[in-house]
């Protein structure tokens, strides 16, 4: 009877220790299940693929134009509203006499006045220079006859030379007086004053034809 009992006692430690050997074994098997990769060997990087092999089907990234400012608003009109009792005058007559046989007015287009071009640029050096009517002699003659020494420079004994500087058109008038150089305003006036008295100059001629000239001046203004 002992050795029946302990043959059987050996065989249930046995198979405890079986069961547990295969649990081991059925673990490692199902953890190298998971892990186990496959490589395929038909896999290969094409570095000769042209851009025409790529799907075409990638989405496409688009910029959205920015937003339109806001319009300001439209103010709205005024009017400006009157009591009935209130007359209003009016600038404007209506004919309510007027019929088919009145007579109207013929229509008068709008014509603008024509813009005349830009004056050419005085000449400095022509060919020939303007001159005074009668010559030099007289161009002397006629400011010692206009010229009026100014009693406010007498008294306080201002003298000295005012250099004017003029145009002298095609048609022979003066024309952008200025003063370039003078001792005292109250003599810059007066050789002004003199110089747009002037008759009317020779014009400068340049290829024979007749052309703006600036010409400068000076007047001198002595004191006894």
């Amino acid at each position: 009877m002992r050795d029946a009992k302990s043959k059987n006692m050996q065989l249930e430690r046995k198979r405890i220790i079986f069961l547990e050997v295969g649990l081991i074994i059925v673990l490692a098997a199902v953890l190298m299940a998971f892990n186990y990769r496959t490589y395929h060997s038909s896999t290969y990087l094409d570095f000769n693929q042209t851009p025409n092999d790529f799907p075409e089907d990638l989405a496409l990234i688009t910029v959205q134009p920015p937003a339109p400012l806001p319009t300001p608003p439209v103010p709205a009109p005024f009017f400006n509203i009157r009591e009935n009792d209130v007359d209003i005058e009016d600038d404007y007559t209506i004919d309510v006499e007027a019929n088919q046989n009145t007579k109207v007015d013929d229509y008068v287009p709008y014509i603008p006045d024509e813009v005349r071009d830009a004056e050419p640029e005085p000449m400095v050096f022509p060919q020939i220079f303007p001159s005074f009517p009668g010559g030099e002699s007289a161009r002397l003659q006629f400011l010692r006859n206009t010229l009026k020494y100014p009693r406010t420079a007498k008294e306080i004994g201002i003298s000295g030379t005012v250099y004017i500087q003029f145009v002298v058109e095609p048609d022979g008038k003066i024309t952008n007086i200025e003063v370039l150089r003078g001792p005292d305003n109250i003599l810059n006036e007066e050789a002004i004053r003199v110089t747009s008295m002037m008759p009317k100059w020779e014009p400068g001629m340049q290829g024979g034809k007749a052309v703006r000239v600036q010409y400068t001046m000076a007047i001198k203004f002595i004191l006894n």
